[in-house]
């Protein structure tokens, strides 16, 4: 499961990072769309990582349904 979350966490962040290329924090970006995109990819980022750190800790555990 970490293996998953950590791919998860990485392609959150690629996309992340797109968006900074397409929406510069010093370019004209009147309805502030890449604000909103930078703030919730990176919230997003964050939370898998928080799922991450819950999983090592053996606070979350995952249960395959047979």
């Amino acid at each position: 499961m970490l293996h998953w979350l950590n791919l998860l966490r990485t392609q959150a962040r690629a996309v992340e990072l797109a968006v900074l290329q397409a929406f510069p924090p010093d370019g004209i970006d009147p309805a502030e769309v890449g604000v909103s995109l930078r703030r919730g990819l990176n919230r997003m980022s964050s939370a898998v990582y928080v799922l991450e750190l819950y999983f090592q800790s053996g606070k979350l555990t995952w249960k395959a349904v047979e």
